[in-house]
């Protein structure tokens, strides 16, 4: 019998197994704050935008520009007061210069008019926010308009203001008109801040903003016109599509005023003066041009 006594012999590979066992785990998280970090980078700013209606919108709907995603809703909520729907939306990174002064937000629908049929693609797939963009200082709170027919990417104009006491036959996207040929939109109407008069913003093109002088008239308009006089009755009838929605025209006098800036307000007249329709000044569709 050997009297030798044992050794203990200490082996290092459980402490490797151990090593091996927490490899795991840190990779993993190394790989999540580099995936974070990512995300991160690419999360642009939150803003709210304040409807009047927000029907067919929810979360996770898309922000559409020119074609391409910019952005998702988060969420559609009930104001505090119950009067609008607010809408929180998050903006990607490389986006960040849509949420300015001056953009407008409106939700696709489907709208049919003569004018044509905008938001086909939302009849069998989900509403989506779309936007003009503006070019102001950076904003984080806006006004969305219920509708734009004219008013996208496309169209840029000058906004000038209306005031009225009643808005019949006046809708968003109600045409304005000038001697017969649509030159610019309805694009929102709201109350003023005493609530008495409407406030309605219009936007005209571009090619046609030097139409509106500081002396233009605009009056409302229907479809049809009914003249009673000893000879019998006579009847107008306006353009085609204001037969469906109404519309808005304007006139400028002869000698015409000076050029009305942007955000400039009219009054806009329930009744025409038959002088009005006579009015054909001649001017440049351009600002830039002198007048022959």
């Amino acid at each position: 019998m050997s009297n030798q006594t044992p050794t203990a012999i200490v082996s290092s590979k459980p402490n490797a197994k151990i090593s091996a066992a927490w490899l795991v785990p840190i990779l993993a998280t190394i790989v999540a704050v580099v995936l974070f970090m990512q995300w991160l980078h690419t999360r642009g700013p939150l803003i709210t935008i304040t409807f009047e209606n927000a029907q067919g919108l929810t979360a996770d709907a898309p922000i559409m520009y020119r074609g391409a995603i910019v952005g998702r809703v988060e969420s559609v909520q009930l104001s505090n007061d119950t009067s609008n729907i607010i809408v929180s939306a998050r903006l990607r990174a490389t986006a960040l210069n849509l949420a300015k002064e001056g953009t407008r937000w409106w939700i696709v629908r489907p709208e049919v008019s003569l004018e044509g049929i905008t938001g086909l693609d939302t009849i069998i797939s989900p509403r989506y926010l779309t936007l003009s963009a503006g070019s102001g200082k950076p904003k984080q709170s806006f006004l969305g308009i219920a509708t734009s027919t004219m008013v996208n990417e496309q169209m840029n104009g000058v906004v000038f203001t209306l005031i009225t006491d009643s808005i019949s036959g006046i809708a968003p996207s109600t045409p304005v008109y000038y001697r017969g040929i649509a030159v610019g939109t309805v694009t929102n109407i709201q109350f003023a801040p005493n609530a008495v008069h409407v406030i309605i913003d219009v936007v005209i093109k571009d090619e046609y903003a030097n139409l509106v002088r500081t002396n233009t008239k605009f009056w409302s308009v229907s479809g049809i016109d009914f003249d009673f006089g000893f000879t019998g009755v006579s009847m107008n009838i306006g353009p085609v599509t204001s037969l469906l929605k109404g519309g808005i025209q304007l006139a400028t006098p002869k000698p015409a005023g000076e050029f009305a800036p942007a955000g400039f307000g009219f009054e806009l007249e329930t009744e025409v003066d038959e002088d009005w329709l006579e009015w054909a000044p001649k001017l440049p569709l351009s600002r830039d041009l002198e007048t022959k």
